[in-house]
């Protein structure tokens, strides 16, 4: 196993360590006995050779992100070995992780300390890990956000998610659907006065006039759009997954 080290006394990034497919490696932070981390600290990841850096989840989804503050409290300061994260590289390609000082108290903090240990590279199963490292990649939950009625308008944000639920990196095609119920099971009766435009990030192209579109999102996997309808008709966007789903925005309907 080889281990890459390094000491955090500003805020500043770590050294980036190239990590293959299937290959096992542990991320851990830490502060030396009696001494106190004050700062925020998060464990990154790029599958873009560098270009944009996401913050990596742990087994049960938790951001890796560690953070003390300083006050009395002693659960709010970074003490001992912080974490300690086994992980495995399960990206179709070489990926790169680091850690990344983003917030450090020069004034109150000691040194934080921080660790990767590369190990053991496992067989790559194309029928498992590929699949799955292609999937995460893929557009795989969408976060809605519905803005409140103004003058028979409202924003609507879409933001495109992957398999691990952080945004998706580059710009994303995906078809969208305007639907008369939670379920898909019909299209709008009418799809609003004006129905769908593309507000200031992504891009509209209609297939069927007020009912169905292809969208391409931002590089950060964003996408805003404008409802209008003078009448109360009753809708839900549905945008159509790579596995067959629909991700299903709540209801949208304007006031009488």
């Amino acid at each position: 196993m080889s281990a890459f080290t390094g000491t955090f006394d500003a805020s500043e990034v770590g050294s980036v360590i190239l990590v293959r497919p299937g290959q096992s490696f542990v991320a851990s932070l830490s502060v030396a006995s009696g001494e106190e981390g004050i700062g925020k600290v998060q464990f990154e990841r790029s599958l873009n050779g560098g270009q944009t850096w996401k913050v990596v989840r742990t087994a049960t989804g938790a951001p890796m992100v560690y953070e003390g503050v300083a006050d009395a409290k002693a659960d709010t300061e970074l003490t001992g070995t912080v974490a300690s994260e086994s992980l495995i590289n399960e990206y179709h390609d070489v990926a790169r992780y680091r850690w990344n000082c983003v917030d450090f108290d020069k004034t109150n903090s000691d040194d934080i300390l921080w660790s990767i240990e590369t190990g053991q590279v496992y067989e790559f199963d194309p029928t498992q890990n590929e699949v799955r490292a292609a999937l995460r990649g893929a557009v795989a939950q969408v976060g809605w956000t519905i803005g409140a009625e103004a003058d028979n308008a409202r924003a609507i944000g879409i933001q495109l998610k992957d398999a691990d639920g952080q945004d998706t990196i580059g710009v994303k095609a995906v078809t969208m659907g305007v639907f008369a119920d939670a379920n898909g099971n019909a299209f709008a009766t009418t799809g609003g006065s004006t129905g769908i435009a593309i507000g200031t990030d992504g891009a509209l192209l209609a297939l069927v006039a007020k009912k169905l579109f292809v969208l391409t999102s931002e590089a950060d996997g964003d996408i805003d759009l404008t409802w209008t309808d003078t009448a109360t008709e009753a809708v839900y966007l549905g945008i159509f997954l790579p596995n067959g789903s629909i991700a299903m925005s709540p209801k949208i309907q304007n006031a009488a």
